[in-house]
């Protein structure tokens, strides 16, 4: 599997979507996924606080994967 699908799958298993981008990247941070996930809990409570429960599980998808394929075109020019 790619990273990409990675974060998808981490988001659909209801992480956060931080905690879904940056646990699959971790190591390149010097990270394990634990802490990773720890470091990034604190930023959890926005999009999942949404009172419209349907349309945040139509657009958060997107961005996680968005950021994820973001994330890779940015590690390819590096």
């Amino acid at each position: 599997m790619s990273r990409i699908s990675n974060v998808v799958d981490n988001f659909l298993e209801e992480y956060a979507c931080s905690q879904a981008i940056l646990s699959e990247y971790c190591e390149l941070f010097n990270l394990n996924r634990d802490t990773a996930i720890k470091i990034t809990a604190g930023f959890s409570g926005g999009m999942r606080a949404a009172k419209r429960q349907d349309l945040l599980r139509t657009i958060c998808p997107k961005l996680v994967r968005s950021s994820a394929e973001l994330s890779d075109i940015m590690l390819e020019e590096s």
